[in-house]
């Protein structure tokens, strides 16, 4: 099986697993006063088949770039979004992680479609912040955590490069 099968694979489990949470996102929500453990979950669960459907939707798009250390990394980015910031309503959905891999991508972006993309980018974010129910914060926060790891993914695999031809 290629990688790009693969990819896909985990991709629709995910989205299987997120699925089968959907019943559950009152008790898997984050927010301030729930449990600890929402934090490590809060992304499998949605508000609505509508919420579901937009995520889905977006990790098919991007299930090309979904390797298994950028999947855990966004991951791990989105239980670090809760220790930043705490929001006052419940935070429910895989957005984090998916914003996680759109920041990942603005390198590309912006040599691919220039600055222009990055603009969009930002104003996306900036309603996400304004409107209602909508974790804006965390999207920005995730967005900025993405690009960083793109960077430090860059370095990693200089390094390694640098260490395999020498």
């Amino acid at each position: 099986m290629n990688s790009s099968k693969k990819r896909l694979i985990i991709t629709a489990t995910v989205i299987v697993i997120m699925a089968g949470l959907m019943f559950k996102s009152d008790k898997m929500a984050y927010g301030c006063g729930t449990s600890e453990e929402t934090r490590w979950l809060y992304m499998f669960a949605h508000a609505s088949w509508l919420h579901l459907a937009i995520n889905s939707y977006m990790l098919l798009m991007l299930h090309h770039i979904m390797y298994a250390h950028r999947v855990i990394a966004a991951y791990l980015a989105s239980v670090l979004a809760t220790y930043i910031y705490s929001p006052a309503i419940p935070v429910v959905g895989m957005s984090t992680m998916i914003l996680f891999i759109v920041g990942y991508t603005i390198p590309y972006r912006i040599w691919k479609h220039g600055i222009t993309a990055v603009v969009v980018l930002v104003a996306i974010l900036l309603l996400g912040m304004i409107v209602p129910e909508i974790a804006g914060i965390y999207h920005v926060i995730c967005a900025l955590l993405g690009l960083m790891y793109y960077y430090a993914e860059g370095i990693t695999r200089r390094i390694y490069i640098y260490i395999i031809n020498d």
